[in-house]
């Protein structure tokens, strides 16, 4: 593929960029507010695994190594939650305080992705 076809890919990656920053960060904010440990979470956990681990394999297909594996890391413990007896789990909410600094870093990963694949599009006008 030429490197203009690859820009162009990349511009379009920075739309979905966005919507999967928009995503994610809407999901977090459902599990980050809730403070009800007998409500059952585990449909938003399970759409914010998904978000992450697509996120997690696009990323590294476009060139944002980092980006994806901490995609990943943060999807491996919300698969590893799941798994767990409900019981024996921490809560939603004290699961979210732990990874808060995680999810802020993934976000701001998300805004430099999205950085760089615009600056790769206005390149190409």
């Amino acid at each position: 593929m030429s490197i203009d076809g690859f820009e162009s890919l990349l511009a379009l990656y920075r739309l979905s960029l966005k919507d999967s920053r928009q995503r994610v960060r809407r999901q977090w904010d459902v599990l980050s507010a809730a403070d009800d440990v007998t409500q059952d979470h585990d449909p938003t956990v399970n759409d914010l695994r998904s978000l992450l681990h697509k996120l997690a394999g696009s990323a590294g297909s476009y060139g944002f190594d980092a980006l994806g594996d901490h995609a990943r890391a943060l999807e491996r413990y919300w698969i590893a939650w799941l798994a767990n007896n409900p019981r024996r789990r921490p809560t939603v909410a004290q699961a979210c305080r732990s990874l808060d600094a995680n999810y802020q870093r993934l976000l701001k990963m998300l805004d430099d992705a999205i950085q760089i694949a615009s600056q790769a599009s206005e390149s190409q006008e």
